[in-house]
């Protein structure tokens, strides 16, 4: 039973995971054909100072969010102080971000986790509460054995030099 209780959280977190970068490949793929097909309906972002441009939070050498909107880029130019972006927001993944996000975050992943924990992990013996402040007092432990004596061979063997 517990091992199918793994099995299955595994195979719902794995396969959310597997799917999600799926999808999110699939989009990326469609942005960029989309990118390439209407270069005229872009949004142009103008950063005038490199303090500006930290504000962007790259996500990889293409896409970064601004302002929580997340954005493909199709060009970059540089010019005098100011770095110009044409790019496209994507709507799609930031959607399907949101989506993994509200799974990761969600009440039940969290409680199938926990319960998970409690039904493979064996319980303690002791709650944190019920462990006495000075620790353990143990009893003595004595174990008399008896005397063992082995006879030797005899006659005693001879070494040759």
């Amino acid at each position: 039973m517990i091992i199918c209780t793994v099995v299955v959280f595994l195979f719902n977190s794995v396969g959310y995971y597997i799917i999600w970068e799926l999808n999110k490949s699939m989009i990326r793929q469609e942005m960029q054909a989309w990118l390439r097909d209407h270069s005229d309906q872009l949004t142009i972002l103008t950063f005038h100072t490199p303090e500006a441009l930290g504000t962007l939070r790259w996500v990889h050498d293409r896409e970064f969010i601004y302002e929580d909107q997340l954005f493909d880029v199709l060009k970059v130019i540089k010019q005098d102080h100011k770095t110009i972006f044409f790019c496209k927001r994507d709507i799609k993944e930031e959607k399907l971000n949101e989506g993994y996000r509200r799974l990761a975050n969600s009440k039940l992943n969290q409680q199938l986790l926990e319960h998970l924990f409690t039904v493979a992990l064996c319980e303690p013996l002791l709650e944190p509460s019920q462990i006495p402040s000075d620790g353990f007092l143990f009893e003595p432990f004595t174990v008399h054995l008896p005397d063992v004596y082995i006879h030797p061979v005899n006659p005693p063997p001879k070494f040759f030099s």
